[in-house]
């Protein structure tokens, strides 16, 4: 099932104005336990970050770097935040979104509400480039609750816009 408007606050041309430059979001499937993304990267928009953008990520976000993630040079995201995919970023982003909202909700519930979606198995995805030459790539998530998740999405493509559009044109290391 393909959902655009699922959260009425979530529409296609709000999903488009929040997503960086030359980063489009040209399809969410809302499926039973996760968001499954088809993300395209501009042909004149870098496909990977920069110890830069990293920087930047992780300023904003300081539990990124720590994020567990299979790779190929250890085992965070840390470890290879600085030359990742932009798609995969947007994977950790909207992950680390998902467990701010899940903890800011678990604050605000009372012992009545039973158990949580924080007690429940840790958010996962995975990114995977369909066509690099092209820049579409699939990126999927868990998520406890969709709209959560929805919000988590928008408030992801807003984080990677800021650190990749960066402070300025100067910094050397864009």
């Amino acid at each position: 099932m393909t959902c655009m408007t699922c959260d009425p606050k979530l529409d296609e041309r709000e999903l488009a104005a929040t997503a960086p430059a030359g980063l489009t979001i040209e399809r969410i499937a809302v499926r039973a336990d996760r968001l499954s993304l088809l993300v395209r990267i501009a042909p004149d928009c870098a496909r990977y970050t920069t110890p830069a953008i990293a920087r930047r990520l992780a300023s904003a976000r300081p539990t990124l770097p720590h994020h567990t993630c299979i790779n190929d040079e250890g085992s965070t995201f840390g470890c290879v935040m600085a030359h990742t995919s932009v798609p995969h970023a947007l994977e950790h982003a909207i992950i680390d979104e998902q467990v701010r909202l899940t903890a800011e909700e678990a604050c605000s519930a009372t012992d009545a509400d039973g158990p949580h979606p924080s007690d429940a198995v840790p958010f996962v995805g995975t990114t995977v480039w369909l066509d690099e030459a092209v820049g579409l790539a699939r990126v999927e998530v868990s998520f406890h609750d969709d709209l959560l998740a929805l919000r988590a999405l928008r408030t992801a493509t807003a984080l990677l816009r800021d650190c990749l559009s960066g402070p300025s044109n100067n910094d050397p290391e864009r």
